[in-house]
């Protein structure tokens, strides 16, 4: 597999919110937003139940309806970075997002830079789909700003097409779903914890017969957050389906649509 030539490709009409807990600081998958024939339509998933401290969205409250609108919610607004704004050119740089004729994907924005606000825990995920049969995942490597000096040297060393290892922190006390990466066994971060399941189902997956994470993109002078741009491609497994647990179901299937 030439790794350089597999693309990163996501379903571009389906992102998922992850909230973090404040107390546990787990991560709970607890909305689904799609856009399809010039509607935005959005669903709480079962994820959200899991948390007493969960709180739904403002004017957006009951969470067993079904959303729908012509226009981007303002959530989902509120994390799109006006295109007039001095750093907007530099994280679509970082991220490594393509525009189109001055145009860009405002669900591709949000899932390709996460959609962090720093006043909040929410997260903003793609969903990927089957690139002639890998599957591909785009990421920036998280905790970079706990890293040692020497650690954070040997980081900025690295250059595009680097290939990493990734490790399963099964005895992490604070997370046993960790997943470390490293290179030439110098800890260099970790895959973000709301990735890591889905990760470790694949890896997991009897019939892998390969996998790879490279570094796809250095920013060194970038904030921590987009430092490193890394790619995970693997085989996409037999009968696999990304984010396929009960905690991405929606709420209720038969929801109230509210326009």
């Amino acid at each position: 597999m030439k790794q350089n030539t597999v693309n990163a490709t996501y379903d571009l009409d389906t992102i998922f919110v992850v909230w973090q807990d404040s107390v546990t600081r787990l991560w709970h998958p607890i909305g689904k937003l799609t856009h399809k024939n010039n509607l935005y339509r959005f669903n709480y998933t079962r994820g959200c139940k899991t948390s007493p401290r969960f709180k739904p969205f403002i004017h957006m409250e009951h969470i067993d309806y079904v959303y729908e609108s012509e226009s981007l919610f303002p959530f989902f607004e509120n994390r799109v970075l006006d295109p007039s704004r001095e750093e907007f050119r530099e994280i679509i740089r970082w991220s490594d997002i393509k525009i189109d004729s001055g145009d860009f994907n405002h669900l591709e924005f949000l899932a390709k830079t996460g959609g962090e606000r720093k006043t909040d825990n929410y997260r903003i995920i793609p969903c990927p789909s089957s690139v002639d049969g890998y599957y591909v995942m785009d990421f920036f490597i998280h905790g970079i700003n706990y890293l040692n000096e020497s650690q954070k040297g040997k980081l900025e060393k690295l250059a595009a097409g680097d290939e990493l290892d990734m490790i399963f922190e099964d005895e992490n006390q604070v997370d046993p779903m960790a997943i470390l990466i490293k290179k030439d066994g110098s800890k260099l971060g970790y895959c973000p914890k709301y990735l890591a399941h889905d990760f470790r189902e694949v890896i997991n997956t009897e019939q892998l017969t390969e996998k790879h994470l490279v570094v796809h993109k250095v920013n060194i002078a970038a904030p921590a957050k987009y430092k490193v741009l890394c790619r995970f491609i693997t085989k996409w497994p037999k009968d696999f389906a990304p984010f396929n647990n009960q905690d991405y179901l929606a709420v209720n299937n038969k929801a109230h649509l509210v326009a």
